[in-house]
């Protein structure tokens, strides 16, 4: 599976993801540090936007 801005939350919680795919994905999602944030950072913020379709 890939990870993917349509992805559920589970389905993103469930996997382990490298760094430059949570990355790419912020990025891509809008997220305008991306490249700041640490992993964690990075995978709240993907989990929040999978669940609300939306940033912060």
């Amino acid at each position: 599976m890939q990870l993917s801005a349509t992805m559920t939350v589970d389905e993103f919680e469930n996997r382990c993801w490298y760094a430059t795919e949570l990355k790419q994905l912020a990025t891509q999602i809008g997220v305008k540090s991306a490249s700041k944030l640490g992993n964690d950072q990075q995978e709240q913020t993907i989990a929040y936007y999978l669940q609300h379709d939306a940033l912060l």
